[in-house]
């Protein structure tokens, strides 16, 4: 008995020392191909996950590793994205759960929006690269970010979201610069003039992308080609010589559609209309509806030049057809508004968790009953009660700010060690207050510029009813005593009958009123009159 026992436990402690020693070797392993991915070894980290295999482990942080690095290393060898999509939502799902490694949450979900988009799923895509640009603030693969960034930008280009691609360009150009990526830079440059392109202005595009020719000996021959492909197209448009050679390269180097199209036109512009045809049959394989579209119409001009008439009414049709398609996929989609959605949830998101680890409980108590008595006197919509809210919020981040930062000035001065913790919280907490202003001097911008016009003699004669709305909104920025007194005062009163109280409040005179607004003496009497009856 007392043998079997000992053999039972035997053999339970051997299995365990060597499963141990199997999750080991099989971290070994994946570790050593992330190091062979970063130094962008793509062949031998493929070889080392390949010789892997997905049903020796059993590990779920070790699956997490493994679906993230094998999607990685497909999408930069230029691979189809692997048929089953649920790969990276299970390292996802992991690397939240298990949130040590932030790097590793971003890289899974930045992972999962390219590839995403590869698929043709463009809104999954947008949603999980905003995602990753949101989770990866802070993390110190600045590189990582930078991939975000460019990412950001290109889809929204790829999409007709030419500001928002133009936003994300110009951050992507700078933290290019910023860690000295050539490569990334000279991508920044390109889809910076793609943006400027698609927004009509020629003479930025012709900038930038002259800026760009100087970097081409940077970049590895697989992805110049669409580099050439769009340097090709401005200098086509400046007459420049080279122009031909920079397409006859990307060609050699890649046949994309969008090289094909080009030659097709270049072709036909020097009467080589067979080749110029053969180049169209290939460009017009494209799946994607934007280049689509946009071969169709070339297609169709040209043909029209050739008086092939009968091939122009075909192509029109099928132009209809894809238009369509494009508006309902694009109307699906809603690529601005999901961006924009997903920003302001974010922020909400944050300020509420600063709100709830910085502000103390009696803090909070207070601050709930400040809100509910401002609601009940100001009585005037949800939007007024908001820029009420978020002008308490920031005077309550202020507060904690101050008071923290006064914490680590004693502890300066006593010689102790600074609360790393709390310096990290007060960067929180001074982001946070940022984002306030930003959305205040956003919400109020149109009351300040009406405000300043008044200021500067300006008149209200071509007003609506919500520019006087606006005015009062950014008149509690400017004196809320006032606007809490006059509300107290009298009820119901309209946005023009609260902006005359104003225009009194600040000591100007009938005459005055008379020159803002436009009315008449017995208007402006009257006008008072009314305002007495609505007196509490």
């Amino acid at each position: 008995m007392g043998y079997k026992l000992i053999s039972f436990i035997f053999t339970v402690l051997t299995g365990c020392i060597l499963a141990g020693c199997g999750n080991k070797k099989v971290n070994n392993m994946l570790a050593h191909a992330d190091s062979l991915i970063s130094k962008e070894q793509d062949d031998s980290a493929m070889a080392v996950l390949e010789k892997m295999g997905e049903k020796g482990l059993i590990d779920e942080g070790d699956i997490a590793y493994y679906n993230l690095l094998m999607t990685q290393v497909r999408y930069r060898l230029y691979l189809p994205p692997l048929p089953d999509s649920t790969m990276m939502d299970k390292s996802i799902e992991y690397f939240k759960k298990n949130g040590k490694d932030k790097e590793l949450l971003a890289r899974s979900y930045y992972y999962k929006g390219v590839t995403d988009e590869e698929r043709g799923n463009v809104k999954s895509a947008i949603l999980n690269l905003k995602i990753a640009e949101n989770t990866a603030k802070g993390i110190e693969n600045i590189e990582l970010r930078n991939k975000i960034l460019g990412s950001l930008a290109f889809i929204n280009y790829r999409n007709d979201e030419f500001l928002l691609s133009l936003e994300y360009g110009k951050k992507y150009l700078q933290l290019s610069k910023n860690i000295k990526n050539n490569t990334s830079i000279a991508y920044a440059l390109d889809v910076i003039a793609l943006a400027y392109n698609g927004l009509g202005k020629e003479d930025s595009a012709d900038y930038y992308m002259s800026q760009v020719i100087p970097y081409l000996k940077n970049i590895k021959e697989i992805k110049r080609a669409a580099l050439l492909n769009n340097i090709y197209t401005n200098c086509n448009r400046l007459e420049n010589d080279k122009a031909i050679e920079y397409l006859k390269e990307s060609y050699n180097i890649d046949s994309s559609s969008v090289a094909c199209s080009n030659l097709a036109r270049y072709y036909y512009k020097m009467g080589m209309i067979e080749e110029s045809d053969k180049m169209w049959d290939k460009a017009m394989q494209e799946t994607d509806l934007n280049l689509l579209i946009k071969y169709t119409r070339g297609l169709i001009k040209q043909r029209e030049n050739e008086g092939r008439y009968k091939d122009v009414g075909e192509l029109s049709k099928r132009l209809l057809v894809l238009s369509d398609s494009l508006k309902h996929k694009q109307q699906e989609e809603k690529i601005k508004e999901l961006q924009t959605k997903y920003d302001n949830r974010i922020a909400q998101e944050k300020l509420a968790d600063l709100i709830r680890l910085a502000v103390c409980l009696a803090i909070i108590a207070l601050l709930a009953v400040a809100l509910v008595a401002i609601y009940n006197k100001v009585k005037a919509g949800k939007a007024k009660a908001q820029l009420a809210i978020d002008r308490m919020q920031m005077q309550a981040l202020e507060a904690k700010i101050k008071e923290f930062e006064k914490e680590q000035e004693e502890r300066r001065e006593k010689g102790n060690n600074e609360d790393k913790e709390k310096d990290r919280i007060i960067e929180d907490m001074k982001r946070a207050l940022e984002k306030l202003k930003e959305k205040n001097a956003l919400t109020l911008s149109r009351g300040r510029e009406l405000y300043e016009h008044i200021k500067g003699g300006g008149k209200t004669s071509k007003w609506s009813n919500d520019d006087f709305v606006a005015y009062i909104d950014y008149y509690w920025s400017v004196d809320i005593a006032i606007i809490s007194k006059i509300q107290t005062t009298y009820s119901g009163l309209s946005p023009r009958y609260l902006f005359v109280c104003l225009l009194l409040h600040q000591n100007l005179n009938e005459d005055d009123i008379m020159r803002i607004m436009g009315i008449s003496p017995s208007t402006v009497r009257s006008i008072k009159s009314r305002i007495r009856k609505h007196s509490v």
